[in-house]
């Protein structure tokens, strides 16, 4: 990586993905490997061919002809592949088959919403997430700050405290939420220390 920047990284990245989807086996070069014992893995986020509609088994059959032994998963595109007819049990194999591991999956509960039951049935979708989540290996789920892309600030203390609250659900299914940052913190003139302002999409 020392002799490597930023650009020529994705541009490597995106180069082997790309060409997977077109088909066009004999441009794909190996994604970088990481050194042994480094402690750093590269995985493709699914969201580079969402575009594509490949649904959920080609997604992963993309990824793993590109050279990617790792990728994040979207949550709707699983479900779609559950509700046309696969089973978590069928995903775990081809998962396995195509030497691949879902190291994350993003997925959309407004757990920060201030309305309350707005946040106990997010509450109910992330924990239904994370059970199917377990069933194919995979132990984190991203949280991004869904329900409070608009609207009045929250407080610190208020963000931390629902993050605990999915922490511990976390913790007892065996996937962890790990806190996503959306684009940038916007700031104006009413807002004050200690309060988290509303996201910005980029």
């Amino acid at each position: 990586m020392s002799n490597l920047n930023r650009r020529q990284v994705l541009k490597a990245i995106g180069l082997t993905a790309g060409a997977a989807v077109l088909g066009e086996a004999g441009a794909v070069a190996a994604p970088i490997a990481p050194k042994a014992g480094g402690g750093f893995v590269y995985s493709l986020n699914m969201s580079t061919i969402r575009g594509h509609n490949l649904g959920f088994v080609k997604e992963l059959e993309v990824a793993a002809k590109a050279g990617f032994t790792s990728v994040e998963i979207w949550i709707d595109t699983l479900q779609t592949y559950l509700q046309s007819g696969g089973s978590l049990t069928e995903a775990k194999k081809i998962i396995e088959g195509l030497g691949l591991k879902i190291e994350d999956a993003i997925g959309f509960a407004p757990w920060l919403a201030d309305d309350e039951s707005t946040r106990k049935k997010a509450l109910e979708q992330l924990q239904r997430e994370m059970d199917m989540l377990a069933q194919i290996d995979c132990h984190r789920i991203a949280a991004p700050p869904a329900g409070v892309t608009k609207g009045p600030v929250l407080d610190l203390d208020v963000v931390t405290e629902r993050y605990l609250t999915i922490l511990k659900m976390g913790e007892q299914t065996g996937v962890m939420p790990q806190l996503e940052m959306w684009g940038r913190l916007t700031k104006s003139e009413t807002h004050k220390p200690g309060t988290l302002c509303s996201y910005a999409m980029r």
